[in-house]
């Protein structure tokens, strides 16, 4: 019995010691509640991320983070369209303009070709949708197709009403193309319309509305009033005002402490003495002896082995939606898929899509190969639970992936009009959930 009680009073310093060094990280660190964040606070991370960036551009941490951020609220089910289109639109930037110090500028047409997919749907105004197609145009330029690059120009500059970074990104692209072509007037025109865009400074050059009858002199003048009205206000902003972004720095709380040091080390002293209790009662008990029958010999009783039961029995399973296996494999065979030599031949005819048919792919069925290949496990479950045929299933994928009709039509030997008659038929066919996750509103 002393021996028992030389146990607990050890056991109790020993938990003594431990609350007090509780008490002393809790005085030297308080204790940190992390919140889930929303997507606007995933992207307003983002934006902090890419700036940092922007500052030092060793900081490839921070590129990373920024680009784990922004394609999270292009994924994420409570993000809304604008949020998704604001994500986009900035990892076509981040493609665009260098990300580690190279570009990738068929991920930043990817990237911009959805921003005019959702501009069309009616996410943003006009204005949003030609600042995309110069920035589709300037993209396509570096891409080497200089043709394509001047329609989408041109198209840009055909909205009444637009940002005048818009016909700064436009007058710089076209006035290198047309003095490549040895086009002296028209290098010479874009040429005066980049030099009156230049000398706003970038950061206001996004706040302002040209329209496209306005003359040169007006356009001059607009531009010294807004650089003036900017000029005034730094003058009268005061120096020590803090911003609102600065404000939203803290992302943890302090945790209120619910229950006092003494009130923990009492609770600790109780749980110690009922458990070593507990351990005594357990080891003191008088078990009744075994009575052996005559011929029998006492032997080591050796306990029956317990059936083991599945976890079926234990109710232990717990089966996940399809739909979200279904994205789950569907995002596992994207990333195997954009490894491949198929995925760089699909986004070259997304790029050159009007001149599909002059060129001369015969790489079908390895596409189709690297397809199934990639998706095999998304495959077994459409297949399960639809019973699709290979064309339909390219189709799903495909369209996953952000191709469109005439790019499927193309690989698969038809029309775009029988893509779109298989598309209905495909969604007939499959669950809401499963068209939700496949299509995600796209024809």
């Amino acid at each position: 019995m002393k021996r028992i009680l030389y146990i607990v009073l050890s056991m109790t310093l020993v938990g003594l010691a431990a609350c007090s060094k509780k008490d002393k990280e809790e005085v030297q660190a308080p204790k940190k509640v992390y919140i889930e964040l929303t997507a606007y606070q995933e992207l307003e991370l983002a934006y902090r991320a890419h700036g940092r960036f922007n500052k030092d551009k060793k900081d490839k941490r921070s590129l990373s983070e920024a680009e784990y951020h922004f394609a999270n609220v292009v994924v994420r089910d409570d993000s809304t369209d604008s949020l998704r289109v604001k994500a986009l639109y900035m990892l076509h930037n981040i493609e665009s303009y260098g990300a580690y110090g190279r570009t990738n500028y068929a991920k930043a047409l990817m990237y911009i070709n959805r921003c005019i997919e959702y501009a069309k749907a009616g996410v943003g105004n006009d204005i949003n949708l030609a600042q995309y197609y110069a920035h589709k145009g300037d993209d396509l330029w570096h891409y080497g197709e200089i043709d394509s690059a001047i329609h989408y120009c041109h198209k840009a500059m055909s909205f009444p009403v637009r940002q005048n970074w818009t016909d700064y990104i436009v007058a710089y692209v076209l006035k290198h193309i047309y003095h490549n072509r040895q086009i002296p007037d028209s290098a010479a025109y874009y040429q005066q319309r980049f030099e009156e865009a230049a000398v706003i400074p970038l950061e206001q050059i996004r706040g302002l509305d040209v329209h496209s009858p306005q003359s040169a002199s007006a356009f001059k003048a607009e531009m010294e009033r807004t650089i003036a009205q900017s000029k005034k206000s730094k003058d009268c902003a005061c120096p020590g005002a803090k911003t609102p972004a600065a404000t939203q720095q803290a992302t943890t709380k302090e945790a209120p402490s619910g229950l006092s040091p003494f009130a923990i080390r009492i609770i600790v002293l109780l749980i110690i003495a009922m458990l070593f209790t507990a351990w005594y009662i357990y080891k003191n008990k008088k078990r009744p002896p075994r009575v052996y029958e005559y011929g029998d010999t006492p032997q080591q009783e050796t306990e029956e082995p317990q059936p083991q039961l599945t976890e079926e029995e234990r109710g232990e399973t717990f089966a996940l939606p399809e739909s979200l296996i279904l994205r789950r494999s569907l995002a596992d065979g994207r990333r195997a898929f954009e490894h491949t030599t198929s995925y760089d031949d699909l986004n070259t005819m997304q790029i050159k899509e009007k001149e599909l048919y002059d060129m001369a792919f015969e790489a079908t069925r390895d596409v189709e190969s690297s397809l199934f290949a990639a998706f095999k496990e998304a495959c077994a479950t459409l297949i399960e639970n639809a019973e699709l045929n290979d064309q339909e299933l390219i189709c799903c994928f495909c369209t996953y992936l952000g191709y469109s009709n005439n790019v499927i039509a193309y690989i698969g030997h038809t029309t775009p009009g029988t893509i779109r008659k298989r598309k209905d038929r495909i969604k007939k066919k499959l669950p809401t959930d499963f068209c939700d996750v496949i299509f995600g509103g796209k024809g």
